[in-house]
C-alpha cells in the first residue's frame, strides 16, 4: 500500500509541474501532434474526477468516519487528485490546438486551473482538515460550487448555451410585418443558426469565428474576414461553402446539416449586396437580388408553420451507409429527424437504389427525383412513404398514369412537375386526391385558359405555372436548358436548346468566349462534328439576362492504350488515375472526388501510349474552373510527339485566359492544334497557377489545376 501510495505521489508532483509549466508558459508551446491527441482525450478523462470528487467532498460533509481515516481513503484521495491534473493537463492542450475560442472558454479555462489547484490543496490539506470538520465543510462547499461552476462552463462550449435549462425556457416569437423585418435579424440568422450555430454562435467559436453580430462578422476567424462585402466570390465564407463535401475545409462540416441551393443563393445575394445587417428589407430596391430572394424567402417562412415530427431519429450509420457521390440524405436541421434525399447522375439511378432507403423510408419528408429515369413501379414504391411532405419530379418521364399514383401518399404538400408530359387532366385528378398546397408546372402543357379554370376549382392550391405576361418587376432569367448529355460522341451531335419561359431569345458561342446579343442567335437544333464547348445565355425585353450554362462535347478521338504519370496527382484527388484521363467521361463540375484529378504541388506531366502509330492534329484537355474551390486554369499547356518515346518534338503550347472573380464554374475544352503529325506517344503538360490573385480571399495560395479527360483527334 506505502509503494503505491509512493507511486501515486510522485505521479501526481510530475502532473503538477506540467501543469504549472503550461499555465505559465502555455504562449511559448508548439503542439506535436502527439500533444493534440493527449489534449482531445480531455473528453474522456474529465468524467472520472467530477464523480469522484463529488463523492469525496459529500462524504467530507460528515462527522468523521471510519471509511475516510483508513490507508484506501487516502489512496482514493491521491487518485482523484492525479486523476484531476490529468483532466486539466488535457485541457490545457486542447486549449493550445486553437479550434475554439471565445469569452466561454476563457472562463472554462480560469475556473479549471482554479478547480485543479484547490483540488490540490485540498488533498494535501487532507490531516489538518480532518481535525477542523468546520473548516473542512467550507472547504467542501467551496469546492463544489467551483466543480458545479466548470462543468458548466465546459457544457455551454459542448452543446450550447442555457443547455441544461433550455426545457423550461419558454419564449413566445414576436409577429414581425415584411415593413419591420431586417435583413440580418430576419432573414439571414435563422439560416446561419440552423446551419451554423453549432460552432460558431453564443459562446462557440471553433476557428476564432463568432457569428453572433456585425462586428464578429467583420472581425473574421483565424483565417481571416469572413466575408468581403459586395464581393462573395472574395469571401471566405462562400469558399468554404462551396468547397466538395468530402474536403477537411468545407463548411458546414460533413457530418453536419448542409445548407440548401436556396440558402447557398441567399447568403450569396446578401454578400453581393454589401452584407446589410440593421438594415429594413422593405427599403431595398425590389430590382435587388437579394430583396427578391429574401422576399421569397420570408413569404415562405409566414405561409409554413413549424413541423411537429412525431418519429424518431433515423439510425446514423444507416444514413451514412446511404450516401455518396450520386445520393445525398441529409437530415433537415441540427436535431430535426425529418431527412432530405436528393439523387444525382441519371445514369447511375436504377429502382434498386431508390428502394435501398426503406431503413430511413419512416423519416423521408423530402425527396428531389428531377432528370431520374423514372417508371411506374418507382411512383408505387414512393407512393408508401407516408410522412413525404415535398417531392421533386422535374423533367422526368412522368405521365397522367404515372402522377395517379401519387394519391396514396397522404402527406404530400408540395409538388414540382416542371418539363413532365402531365396533361391538365392528370393535374386535376391528382388536385382531387390528394391536399396539395403548392403545385410546380412549368413548362407543362396547359394552355392558359385551362390554367385559370383549375385556379378557380383548387383555389386552396398555390399553382405555380411559370412568367406568361407583363410584370413590372426585372427578374433574372432562368438558365437556359441544354437537351442533351454532356460527353462523348462518334460520329455527329443534334443538341436542342430550351427554355422554360416564352418567347426568349438565346445566344450561343462555340469559341470559347462568353455569348450576348452579338453572338450567333439560337433558331434550331445545334449540329456538332467537332469537339466543341458550347455556352448559352438567355436574353429576355424586360428582364436580366440569365446565368451562362455551357456544356463540353468531345469528339471520340483515338483511344488511348496507356496512361503514365511523369509526376503524380495530389493524393487527394487521384482516384482512378489510370483510366479517369480515358474513359471518355468528361466528369461532373460538381463533383471532384471520382472523376477528375487534381494537381496543386505537381505540374500535371502525362504520357499517353496510343498502342500504335497515328496521325492527329488536335489534342483537347477537359479543364475545371471554380474559383471559390481554388480551382483556376493552368498557365500554360504544353504538347509533344514521339515515334518511339525518346525523342520528343514540341507541337503546341497554349496559355488559356486568366480567370476573373465573375469567371462562372463550368468546365473548359483547352484545344491544342497544330500541322498533322505521325506519332505514338503524347506527352502533356499543364503548370498550375502558382498564387492565387490578389482579389481572391485566398490570395497567395497556390492554386488547383483540375482535368477530367484528354481526347486525341
Amino acid at each position: 500500500m506505502k509503494r503505491l501510495h509512493s507511486t501515486l505521489l510522485y505521479l501526481t508532483l510530475a502532473a503538477l509541474g506540467f501543469f504549472l509549466f503550461l499555465i505559465f508558459f502555455a504562449d511559448r508551446v508548439q503542439l506535436p501532434a502527439a500533444w493534440q491527441v493527449m489534449g482531445r482525450s480531455h473528453i474522456m478523462w474529465l468524467h472520472f474526477p467530477i464523480a469522484w470528487l463529488m463523492v469525496v467532498l459529500v462524504l467530507d460533509f460528515f462527522p468523521e468516519q471510519r471509511i475516510t481515516s483508513t490507508d484506501s481513503w487516502q489512496i482514493i484521495r491521491s487518485t482523484l487528485l492525479l486523476l484531476t491534473l490529468v483532466t486539466a493537463i488535457t485541457g490545457m492542450l486542447l486549449q493550445l490546438e486553437g479550434s475554439v475560442t471565445g469569452d466561454t472558454l476563457t472562463n472554462h479555462r480560469r475556473l479549471g486551473i482554479a478547480l485543479a489547484l484547490c483540488v490540490t490543496a485540498y488533498s494535501w490539506g487532507a490531516n489538518y482538515l480532518g481535525r477542523n470538520l468546520a473548516v473542512r465543510r467550507i472547504a467542501a462547499g467551496v469546492l463544489l460550487l467551483l466543480l458545479i461552476s466548470t462543468a458548466h462552463q465546459g457544457a455551454t462550449l459542448t452543446h450550447g448555451e442555457a443547455f441544461l435549462s433550455g426545457p423550461l425556457k419558454k419564449s413566445e416569437p414576436q409577429e414581425v410585418s415584411w415593413e419591420q423585418a431586417q435583413a440580418w435579424q430576419d432573414i439571414i440568422y435563422p439560416v446561419v443558426k440552423t446551419k451554423c450555430g453549432e460552432c460558431h454562435l453564443g459562446s462557440v467559436q471553433k476557428g476564432g469565428l463568432s457569428m453572433n453580430d456585425s462586428i464578429s462578422w467583420w472581425k473574421g476567424g483565424k483565417e481571416g474576414k469572413t466575408i468581403v462585402a459586395g464581393n462573395s466570390a472574395a469571401s471566405n465564407l462562400m469558399h468554404r461553402i462551396l468547397l466538395p463535401a468530402d474536403d477537411k475545409k468545407h463548411m458546414p462540416e460533413a457530418n453536419k446539416p448542409q445548407l440548401t441551393r436556396e440558402e447557398i443563393l441567399l447568403l450569396q445575394a446578401w454578400i453581393n449586396a454589401g452584407a446589410p445587417f440593421h438594415v429594413k428589407l422593405s427599403e431595398r430596391p425590389v430590382t435587388d437580388t437579394f430583396y427578391q430572394l429574401a422576399r421569397q424567402r420570408w413569404e415562405g417562412m409566414k405561409s409554413s408553420k413549424p413541423v411537429a415530427y412525431t418519429f424518431p431519429s433515423a439510425d446514423a450509420d444507416d444514413i451514412k451507409k446511404l450516401n455518396d457521390n450520386y445520393r445525398v440524405v441529409q437530415p433537415l436541421g441540427k436535431d430535426i429527424p425529418a431527412l432530405a434525399v436528393s439523387f444525382f447522375g441519371s445514369s447511375m439511378f436504377s429502382s434498386s437504389r431508390l428502394k435501398e432507403l426503406k431503413v430511413v423510408q419512416a423519416q423521408i419528408t423530402e425527396m428531389n427525383l428531377a432528370k431520374m429515369p423514372l417508371q411506374q413501379a418507382d411512383l408505387e414504391w414512393i407512393s408508401q412513404f407516408t410522412h413525404l411532405r415535398k417531392l421533386n419530379l422535374n423533367y422526368t418521364p412522368v405521365s397522367d398514369d404515372m402522377i395517379a399514383l401519387l394519391s396514396k401518399t397522404v402527406s404530400l404538400q408540395s409538388l414540382s412537375i416542371t418539363g413532365t408530359r402531365v396533361t391538365a387532366a392528370g393535374v386535376e385528378k391528382l388536385l382531387r386526391q390528394l391536399p396539395l398546397k403548392e403545385l410546380y408546372v412549368w413548362d407543362v402543357r396547359l394552355t392558359d385558359p385551362e390554367i385559370k379554370r383549375l385556379q378557380a376549382q383548387f383555389p386552396q392550391v398555390s399553382l405555380q405555372t411559370g412568367f406568361r405576361g407583363g410584370d413590372s418587376i426585372q427578374l433574372t432569367l432562368n438558365e437556359p436548358l441544354i437537351v442533351a448529355t454532356e460527353g462523348i460522341f462518334t460520329d455527329k451531335l443534334m443538341v436542342p436548346v430550351k427554355h422554360v419561359i416564352r418567347d426568349v431569345d438565346l445566344y450561343y458561342t462555340f469559341d470559347g468566349s462568353m455569348p450576348d446579343s452579338t453572338a450567333k442567335k439560337y433558331t434550331e437544333p445545334l449540329h456538332i462534328s467537332n469537339s466543341a464547348t458550347l455556352r448559352v445565355k438567355a436574353y429576355k425585353k424586360g428582364w436580366l439576362s440569365s446565368n451562362v450554362v455551357s456544356r463540353i462535347f468531345l469528339q471520340a478521338g483515338y483511344r488511348i492504350s496507356k496512361t503514365e504519370f511523369l509526376l503524380p496527382a495530389d493524393e487527394k484527388y487521384r482516384d482512378n488515375a489510370g483510366t479517369v484521363l480515358q474513359d471518355f467521361d468528361v466528369g461532373d463540375p460538381t463533383d471532384f472526388s471520382t472523376k477528375w484529378l487534381g494537381f496543386q504541388k505537381n505540374d500535371a506531366q502525362v504520357v499517353f501510349d496510343l498502342g500504335k502509330q497515328i496521325v492527329m492534329r488536335e489534342v483537347s484537355v477537359n479543364s475545371l474552373t471554380h474559383t471559390a474551390a481554388h480551382i483556376f486554369p493552368p498557365v500554360f499547356v504544353k504538347v509533344w510527339g514521339s515515334k518511339d518515346g525518346q525523342v520528343w518534338k514540341l507541337l503546341q503550347t497554349i496559355s488559356p485566359d486568366k480567370a476573373t472573380m465573375k469567371t462562372p464554374i463550368g468546365t473548359e475544352l483547352l484545344k491544342l492544334s497544330f500541322p498533322a503529325t505521325s506519332v505514338r506517344y503524347i506527352r502533356m503538360q499543364a503548370h498550375p497557377l502558382p498564387s492565387l490573385p490578389v482579389w481572391h480571399a485566398g490570395k497567395g495560395l497556390p492554386a488547383w489545376f483540375f482535368v477530367s479527360e484528354v481526347i486525341i483527334n
